[in-house]
């Protein structure tokens, strides 16, 4: 035991020693040393390529005929590993191959949504629309999701920017028309939605003349806290328009700022949170995982009164295991946002940092928050070295244009990590804006519909 524990103490000196006077990572870590060089710039996947070059080259000097050995062991061991590898890449291809020709063959449409002057209505009218968005339809079984190709309905609601002209937008499949519209409808008798073109198939890349920033957005804490809501925000009591807030105005203002040459295109892309996976199904766990979080709080070890087994959290704690609960009871869906901001003429750093910013106003130092996150788009590129000649920021900006218009963040071929949110957390981020929102480059319709009165006559 003397030795062991002299061991580690040497290992914990090493490590010391190591992150004092060489570098800022554990030399005993290799993920550690990953993380420092992608700090400065250093690709995971070039970092990954030079250390087993390198650990190749150290056996070939440790072992006679390195090339002829490791040669005559693969070719040895071909009837082992060779089938299982075949039979993978088949099976990908395969699985690739279906959901293609399903998705092709989904007729999409874009509603745009029109918003009359005088909406007052709170985002719960949106949290109850989104209960009709809960669809599991079309893999609910093998032949299906194996031979189809299969996937559940995905939506994509978008907050859409042209030169500060604010535009709300709808994305689904033509099949789901009358089940966005009646959702919409049923709340929203008032609104107006309308057909229209797809702006970003219309929309022509060109990397000679075009300045873009595109990223992806995450929450900053594990899914199981929920940002801050419209509930947070007392919009549910409904009070009078002056006593107002709606987060949803921190949005728009910035998106009608822009120049005219200017566009930011917001996407938040949903489906019903469930299994995924074709012959293996695998749950998120969501509601699991929201119930051992409030469990570890409750159980909090930094609490005194948690040893008599019936602690008294503070108002924090108490607020947070409301607010996880509450969501944990509601409708759930998998979210993934992705942003674009693209200009014909100069950047601008101010509305790239006004995009990069737009979802501050939902977070919360207790709860949770939505960001940019780092390790996707163009927030990896920090250093010159990382991007010679802007050759991978243009291949970037055109992969997401790509994946843009193909509403493509669950599916192939630009599937990407998401993330859980509750009903009433996507009806807080995307809803038809009160009449108390008043930015300017958000076109309003005159007035409301009404029916005429029976008694007119004829």
């Amino acid at each position: 035991m003397a030795e062991k524990a002299k061991d580690t103490r040497f290992l914990a000196g090493v490590r010391d020693a190591f992150k004092t006077y060489v570098f800022d990572f554990d030399p005993l870590d290799y993920g550690s040393f990953v993380k420092w060089a992608s700090d400065w710039g250093i690709s995971r996947g070039f970092l990954h390529i030079l250390v087993f070059i390198g650990l190749l080259s150290v056996l070939s000097q440790q072992i006679p005929a390195f090339g002829a050995f490791t040669w005559s062991w693969i070719a040895g061991t071909a009837p082992i590993w060779l089938p299982i590898v075949l039979w993978i890449a088949a099976w990908a291809t395969w699985v690739v191959y279906v959901r293609s020709l399903f998705l092709a063959g989904r007729d999409p449409v874009l509603l745009e949504i029109k918003v009359p002057r005088n909406t007052v209505k709170s985002p719960r009218a949106m949290e109850v629309a989104l209960t009709t968005f809960q669809l599991s339809s079309g893999e609910s079984n093998f032949i299906a999701r194996a031979w189809n190709g299969a996937v559940r309905p995905f939506f994509s609601f978008e907050i859409v920017s042209f030169g500060g002209d604010i535009h709300l937008y709808i994305w689904t499949w033509k099949s789901q028309k009358n089940t966005v519209e009646n959702a919409l409808y049923a709340q929203y008798p008032e609104i107006e939605i309308h057909e229209v073109d797809d702006y970003a198939t219309a929309f022509r890349y060109n990397p000679h003349t075009l300045n873009a920033f595109v990223t992806d957005f995450a929450l900053d804490k594990d899914d199981v806290y929920p940002i801050r809501s419209y509930i947070d925000y007392e919009l549910d009591k409904d009070p009078k328009d002056e006593y107002r807030v709606d987060p949803f105005a921190q949005i728009l203002e910035p998106l009608g700022n822009l120049k005219p040459y200017e566009q930011i295109w917001l996407q938040i892309i949903i489906r019903k949170e469930g299994k995924s996976g074709i012959l293996l199904r695998s749950d998120t766990g969501w509601k699991k995982r929201v119930d051992t979080e409030v469990k570890k709080i409750r159980d909090n070890d930094d609490n005194p009164d948690s040893q008599f087994n019936f602690p008294r959290p503070t108002w924090a704690q108490t607020r947070a295991m409301e607010a996880l609960e509450r969501h944990k009871s509601k409708p759930a869906f998998e979210v993934g946002i992705r942003g674009l901001y693209l200009s014909d003429g100069p950047g601008s750093g101010v509305a790239i940092n006004a995009m990069r910013g737009i979802f501050r106003p939902y977070g919360s130092a207790m709860l949770n928050g939505i960001g940019c996150r780092n390790e996707w788009g163009h927030n990896i590129f920090d250093f010159a070295w990382q991007d010679f000649g802007g050759y991978r920021s243009r291949l970037m900006t055109a992969r997401y244009i790509d994946a843009y218009r193909r509403r493509s963040y669950f599916t192939e071929p630009w599937i990407t990590p998401s993330f859980i949110m509750s009903s009433e957390a996507v009806a807080t981020i995307f809803h038809p804006p009160t009449a108390t929102v008043m930015t300017p480059g958000f076109a309003r319709i005159p007035a409301t519909k009404a029916e005429p009165p029976p008694n007119l006559p004829m």
